[in-house]
């Protein structure tokens, strides 16, 4: 009900605007056709992979480590995509209604996306999180309740799993420049600065997609 309504007033105004359809063409956000190609599969494997760093936040991130294996080690994306898993199995073998319930919206998003209807893209996947999350969720229930020696150390899993989130928000923090990431516009900034050096008589040009900013 809550995308029905969203998708008709705000979305669907915008599904044939051609330069944001080539925008996200140019980003890879819909879906390839027809499913069993490999460059379908592969577009899935990574989409979903990076869902976990945006929305999720479940990366660590920590791009700069010198050493390949520890960049790899850093990220943590075993854990989540192997918690996942086993929820998802879980769910599969105790309530299927529960796991179709949860991945139907996954499903009907990547449809919308092969048909060019909604694109398959990082802050438009956020209403998918919870979703990811229950999965997770179970996932990690299921390991502490198959491994006897976790369950006095419940706490294990969820830490080492929000660390990722805890450690990155706590660096953007003591430098504030690298908040928002590869995402940081610069736009305050700029304005600020033409607002400093304005002279009389200048005249400011300001393109179209920063009115929003602008008035801000």
């Amino acid at each position: 009900t809550s995308f029905a309504i969203h998708y008709i007033l705000i979305t669907s105004n915008q599904v044939d605007q051609q330069w944001l359809l080539y925008w996200f063409r140019h980003y890879q956000s819909f879906m390839p056709l027809p499913l069993w190609s490999p460059d379908t599969i592969t577009w899935l494997i990574r989409h979903l992979y990076t869902m976990l760093d945006y929305p999720l936040g479940l990366l660590w991130n920590f791009n700069t480590a010198d050493s390949a294996p520890l960049r790899v080690i850093m990220k943590m994306s075993i854990l989540p995509i192997a918690l996942s898993l086993i929820g998802i199995y879980a769910f599969f073998k105790t309530d299927k209604r529960a796991l179709a319930l949860l991945t139907l919206p996954l499903i009907l998003t990547l449809a919308a996306s092969a048909l060019e209807r909604y694109p398959f893209f990082e802050r438009l996947l956020v209403f998918l999180a919870p979703l990811i999350i229950l999965l997770i969720a179970k996932g990690c229930d299921q390991t502490i309740k198959a491994l006897p020696a976790l369950r006095r150390r419940q706490l294990i899993i969820p830490a080492l799993l929000m660390t990722g989130g805890f450690a990155a928000s706590a660096a953007q923090v003591i430098s504030p420049d690298t908040f928002g990431r590869y995402k940081k516009s610069y736009k305050k900034e700029a304005l600020l600065h033409i607002d400093k050096n304005y002279q009389e008589g200048d005249l400011v040009y300001v393109y179209w997609n920063m009115n929003y900013g602008y008035r801000y």
